[in-house]
């Protein structure tokens, strides 16, 4: 298996044709690895900015790229994935450290090349969410390339990071430090199927209507924790915490609930979590009264 890894550099800019900012791709940077997961190939080049001819000043001293070596070295966006389609090959396994590059190639394929679908990517898979579930990540936040190198030990005083080819050498060496290939292959998708764009720009959503095709009649039900008699729901339910909620008593032992229902759709599938809390009854009879404000008397008028 032929395993490419790929990293991009980019500088936002205001693109006016369609008056919103875009992630300008300015450095291809990869690396091709043997089943060994030795390097046997490097790529590099640089992409001239048709956006925007001057880089941020952020982007500048985070890379060290300048906006002459844009200008002399430079190519056009559509030489570029040109020259990196032969170069990666057919049948590439192409890696890349999140989702986020991928994102910035398809709109940049759009802009430049009048198509999102991008034209080498055959078999792809996110190598950060790859290296995420080898080591059971459990922080809130998503695992950053730098962050794996110093959990796995993975030396990189010899790599000039934040360039996209240093980038890529880091990414093989986290890679190297827990490959298992069935796994790896598992969680990669065929590219060339007609829901891969589908299902990659897809964004999972929290459902809150009750009569929403996406909640089934039985996920809005529960049964009594004491006795197993089926609930009766005594009003409708309401929007709360990315959920619904409602109060149930159950008919047989009187005892009273509140029922939470979260439903998260997702491009194929539909999580629904449910929680049954018991709560204290009204007492028999018990009304809620209302206080009675005494009027002012009024005074006498002499």
């Amino acid at each position: 298996m032929k395993i490419v890894i790929l990293d991009l550099e980019w500088n936002t800019a205001y693109y006016r044709k369609e008056q919103r900012f875009l992630n300008e791709i300015i450095e291809f940077g990869a690396v091709k690895l043997d089943e060994r997961l030795r390097v046997t190939d490097e790529f590099q080049m640089f992409v001239r900015a048709q956006v925007s001819q001057k880089l941020r000043g952020s982007v500048k001293q985070l890379t060290h790229i300048s906006n002459e070596q844009l200008r002399q070295n430079g190519h056009s966006f559509a030489e570029v994935v040109k020259s990196f389609t032969r170069w990666a090959g057919h049948n590439a396994l192409i890696l890349t450290w999140s989702t986020t590059d991928l994102y910035t190639l398809m709109d940049n394929c759009r802009c430049f090349l009048g198509d999102s679908a991008i034209p080498f990517l055959q078999r792809y898979a996110d190598l950060q969410k790859y290296v995420q579930t080898q080591l059971q990540w459990q922080g809130g936040n998503q695992l950053g390339l730098s962050a794996a190198a110093e959990l796995l030990q993975v030396p990189s005083q010899d790599i000039d990071l934040h360039r996209a080819k240093g980038d890529s050498l880091l990414s093989a060496r986290v890679l190297a430090k827990c490959y298992n290939k069935e796994k790896l292959l598992a969680m990669s998708s065929d590219a060339r199927h007609p829901s891969f764009y589908e299902r990659l720009c897809f964004k999972p959503f929290f459902v809150t209507d009750p009569q929403s095709p996406h909640i089934q009649p039985e996920d809005l039900t529960f049964d009594c924790l004491q006795c197993g008699t089926p609930l009766q729901r005594k009003r409708s339910f309401q929007k709360k915490s990315k959920g619904l909620e409602s109060t149930f008593v159950c008919p047989h032992c009187q005892r009273c609930y509140v029922g939470h229902v979260q439903v998260y759709k997702l491009f194929d599938s539909v999580s629904v979590k449910r929680s049954l809390t018991q709560i204290e009854a009204p007492a028999p009879g018990h009304r809620r009264r209302r206080r009675r404000r005494s009027a002012k008397p009024k005074q006498a008028t002499l």
